[in-house]
């Protein structure tokens, strides 16, 4: 960890870590990290344009979350997508050392309007990653307009859990053309340790404006006002107001 906060995986394992304010306060946090898993995920999303649709991601654009992990189920929400007359939603368990798994179409939703699904039979204790796509029918066809990025998420009932939030330093920030700022992020834990598939990433919504770098620093571009979104691996995210002057 950096004099910023900022966690950087360097090996797998497990570590608690304590953060102390001026005041006396103090917060625990554990992470568990498995750089192998990490790596041949970020592959399997890739993979995923085996699917025929090649889309840039973005998160704000198509944001997906968990909603809620039980045993036996997950519940993903999105943002409806302007114009979409549906969507697809694809899932599979996460990958094992050794073992790339492929996402598998779980579903069509051929309503614009309906922006849940719940993953049913599934087993405890076990992470399963999720992307959804939102598509336009022009002359019966299929017209992709959104792809989300590849969230995470663990069912209850095993000895890891998910984020419940995401905390980051500032919730707005001003600042002149050619300024920077690093902004510290952490993801709150529900009530057990988080295992780590990919670290908490940034996003701007208009790089002209201003950019982020995956270590949170935003640098002002030009004039105007854009969002910096910071998420966690199973879609929880906090919204950063940036204002270039």
């Amino acid at each position: 960890m950096d004099e910023n906060g900022k966690v950087t995986a360097v090996g797998n394992g497990t570590v608690t870590i304590t953060a102390k304010t001026t005041n006396g306060k103090t917060a625990t946090f554990t992470i568990v990290v498995d750089l192998e898993i990490e790596k041949e995920e970020e592959k399997s999303e890739d993979a995923d344009n085996e699917t025929n649709v090649t889309l840039d991601t973005t998160f704000h654009k198509l944001p997906l979350a968990e909603a809620k992990a039980t045993k036996n189920a997950v519940k993903v929400s999105w943002k409806k997508v302007t114009g979409a007359d549906g969507y697809v939603l694809y899932g599979a368990p996460c990958n094992t050392k050794g073992k790339i798994n492929k996402m598998k179409k779980l579903a069509v939703i051929k309503n614009g309007s309906q922006i849940t699904y719940t993953d049913r039979k599934l087993k405890s204790g076990i992470y399963y990653k999720y992307c959804v796509k939102a598509y336009k029918l022009v002359n019966g066809k299929k017209v992709w307009l959104a792809k989300s990025k590849t969230i995470h998420v663990t069912t209850a009932g095993g000895k890891y859990g998910n984020a419940r939030a995401v905390k980051v330093s500032n919730t707005k920030v001003i600042l002149k053309k050619g300024k920077s700022l690093v902004i510290k992020a952490q993801q709150i834990a529900e009530n057990k340790p988080i295992k780590q598939h990919t670290d908490i990433k940034f996003e701007s919504t208009n790089t002209k404006i201003a950019t982020v770098t995956k270590n949170g620093r935003i640098k002002a571009k030009k004039k105007g006002t854009c969002y910096i979104y910071v998420y966690a691996q199973n879609g929880t995210c906090k919204r950063i107001k940036v204002i270039v002057s």
